[in-house]
């Protein structure tokens, strides 16, 4: 018979004498256990402002105990998982010794050869801990002070904590990347050099002086006669202002979207010839899945060639007749080749919904099954289309697909 993962309640120490007796101190396990509860139902006022928020699924962590991380999410962190769809909640716990300390790292901030900021650290006295950390909406400019667990009270032989979690949290924990750290992640790419060089941009803040009333916009030039504009829409930094006390737009917020979408939505532009792409949302803090806060995900609400804007938007009483558009049959051969351009960027993309096409996992053998406006995953893509990057070391890869509601 074999035994699997079984942790002792003691630790003792023992004595080599044969027949004599000694003392043995022993240290008493603790289990400390972190509850994450999303910002979703906290009035219906608070929805109706800032938008309702869902679950934490897919949430990554990796656990850290007296300050180094466990040899388990050494190489990979893990994934919360949803334990009640009623409570909505995550739940995970943590065996330590009495003395000892604990804190998690969370989001991108878990993926190795990142964490930089741990959080919610807890010492372990004589009673197991609980601590509750609960998603505060509205702009709070102290993350470090709100991500340290403040203690409530004891009951039942139980500690228990709360904490925040909030924009300026979620700001701090998300990854920031730099030019020079895209330029290695795309060096192995198949992107074409302007495609590169455009992303790179994005990373070193070159921007156009010009936004024309728009929150940013990149113009790449590729020939005499074709350039491609890339538009951050105003919108795209709605959630930003109602949760984050300071930032710069395009240094601390573009910048903490994963490289990979920005390569994949600019090679799919310049290989079908678009002109203009607009984005409505990137990374934001307390708005939808986790795929926006840890910086996975990118929105794009129009695209347009020379002769037409197309609006990624379809009208709910469409789906009756959900196979077939009504935008007509220029406008549909552009959206269709766009995502069929960025279904070829499989190593970048791993999940594009929109208004009438989703494809959960861009890597399987499947082709993308059609929107039909029933699940709340296919009603949340009635007004744009939805790209999830590939990010191996958070373990998102085309192998475990998540939605983004």
């Amino acid at each position: 018979m074999t035994t699997k993962n079984k942790t002792p309640d003691c630790v003792v120490t023992t004595n080599d004498k044969p027949n004599s007796c000694v003392d043995v101190p022993t240290l008493k396990k603790i289990t400390v256990t972190y509850e994450i509860h999303p910002a979703g139902k906290i009035t219906p006022k608070d929805n109706q402002k800032y938008g309702p928020s869902t679950k934490l699924n897919s949430l990554p962590f990796a656990v850290c105990v007296d300050s180094k991380v466990l040899s388990m999410y050494q190489s990979n962190p893990d994934k919360a998982r949803d334990d009640s769809p009623l409570i909505r909640h995550e739940k995970e716990s943590i065996r330590i010794n009495s003395g000892q300390n604990t804190s998690l790292y969370l989001g991108s901030d878990a993926r190795a050869g990142y964490r930089k900021y741990p959080v919610y650290e807890v010492t372990a006295g004589d009673n197991d801990i609980v601590v509750t950390i609960n998603e505060k909406y509205g702009t709070h400019p102290n993350p470090d002070t709100d991500s340290k667990p403040v203690f409530q009270k004891t009951e039942n032989g139980k500690d228990y904590y709360t904490a925040s979690l909030t924009g300026d949290i979620w700001l701090k924990i998300t990854h920031k990347f730099t030019s020079e750290e895209v330029d290695t992640l795309l060096a192995s790419t198949s992107l074409s050099a302007p495609a590169k060089q455009a992303v790179s941009n994005i990373y070193a803040g070159n921007f156009d002086p010009d936004t024309s009333g728009n929150a940013a916009a990149l113009t790449i030039s590729l020939t005499p006669t074709y350039q491609l504009k890339i538009i951050w829409l105003s919108e795209s930094l709605t959630n930003v202002r109602l949760n984050v006390s300071q930032y710069d737009a395009k240094s601390d917020i573009y910048t903490r979207v994963h490289p990979h979408t920005y390569a994949a939505l600019i090679q799919a532009a310049i290989s079908t010839g678009l002109t203009e792409v607009q984005l409505t949302s990137g990374w934001r803090p307390m708005l939808g899945s986790v795929l926006h806060r840890i910086g996975l995900g990118l929105d794009v609400k129009v695209i347009k060639n020379n002769a037409e804007s197309i609006s990624l938007h379809r009208n709910q009483a469409e789906y009756a007749n959900y196979q077939h558009s009504t935008l007509g049959n220029e406008a549909e051969k552009e959206i269709d080749n766009f995502r069929d351009a960025l279904l070829k960027e499989k190593d970048l993309v791993r999940q594009i919904f929109d208004p009438w096409k989703m494809d959960m996992n861009t890597s399987d053998q499947n082709a993308p099954t059609y929107n039909q406006g029933i699940s709340a995953n296919e009603k949340l893509h009635e007004t744009h289309m939805h790209v999830t990057a590939v990010d191996a070391g958070l373990g998102f890869t085309g192998s475990t697909p998540a939605t983004t509601k």
